[in-house]
């Protein structure tokens, strides 16, 4: 789900289609979706860190502090947010999903390489999935295979 939302307005721009302008009209839904999805995970990540394995303070501040962006960017989701929040209101939202992509990176990176083999499959293929999305929001926002005007 956060891959859809992070890349929803790249893919219109690159490959504007009826499907992608719906994928794009419908953004607010899927990182709503993201939202509800992993309130899910942080409840069991909680308990996971209270009952079976604590870990550090500082190892969860960069995780606190996405899960604190996408909790505003949840609660600011909406037009009346987005008229009284103006130019900031892209600016949360645009650190926001930045943020996200950089802790999901740290996250999957360090899984690639991690002591327990069991974790290497999933670094492996997902670190790489994050590269390439953020590849393609590049190429969307400063390439030559723009097709049409920005989003």
């Amino acid at each position: 789900m956060f891959l859809i939302t992070y890349l929803a307005s790249s893919v219109c721009r690159l490959y504007p289609s009826e499907n992608t302008r719906a994928l794009l009209q419908r953004r607010r839904q899927w990182g709503l979706a993201f939202a509800l999805a992993h309130s899910i995970h942080l409840v069991a990540l909680l308990i996971n860190i209270t009952l079976y394995r604590p870990r550090p303070l500082m190892s969860l501040a960069g995780g606190a502090l996405a899960y604190g962006f996408v909790y505003l960017m949840a609660l600011t989701s909406t037009d009346g947010w987005q008229k009284r929040l103006g130019h900031r209101w892209k600016q949360l939202h645009s650190i926001g999903m930045h943020l996200t992509w950089a802790v999901f990176l740290v996250g999957y990176g360090s899984r690639a390489f991690h002591q327990d083999p069991a974790y290497h499959l999933e670094g492996r293929i997902f670190a790489p999935l994050l590269l390439a999305a953020l590849a393609i929001r590049l190429w969307a926002k400063f390439g030559r295979g723009r097709r049409t005007q920005p989003v």
